[in-house]
């Protein structure tokens, strides 16, 4: 849909009234593997499920999808499960180990801390705002002070 001219994510947030973070997951959904797309179109599964599974590379998804039932011994058909335990699958299942990762994980080159230059104090202000989350630190950012002052 984004090769046809007049249609970008901006465009699609503007005509559909949905915020850009949704329509960039609707438009993951078109990396799904065939079973797993007809499966979320017939409401088989949830948009948390195919989220999920959308992210992986194509090759794990049948599996990761596999995950998401569950039949019992009583059951004629299967249930599906909430989407944290699929989450947890591919975590323990498909995710590499950092523990195991063939490389010093204390290099200091690997992250490297940059320096944030003065911004402009409206800048500033939303440097702070898009790094935080209803209120609080997001996970991995380190907000620094401006200098001449603190953050508001």
């Amino acid at each position: 849909m984004l090769d046809i001219p007049g249609y970008d994510v901006a465009a699609l947030v503007e005509k559909s009234g949905k915020s850009a973070s949704h329509v960039y997951a609707r438009l993951s959904l078109l990396q799904l593997i065939p079973t797993v797309a007809e499966a979320f179109t017939h409401e088989r599964i949830t948009a948390s499920h195919a989220n999920l599974i959308a992210r992986l590379p194509q090759e794990s998804q049948a599996a990761a999808f596999e995950q998401c039932w569950r039949k019992d011994w009583q059951d004629k058909e299967p249930h599906l499960l909430p989407a944290k335990h699929v989450a947890a699958w591919i975590q323990a299942n498909l995710y590499l180990s950092l523990a195991d990762a063939p490389f010093d994980r204390e290099d200091p080159t690997l992250n490297p801390q940059p320096e944030l230059a003065s911004p402009a104090p409206a800048a500033a202000d939303t440097t702070c705002l898009s790094l935080r989350c209803a209120g609080r630190p997001v996970p991995g950012f380190k907000l620094l002070p401006r200098q001449g002052g603190g953050i508001p």
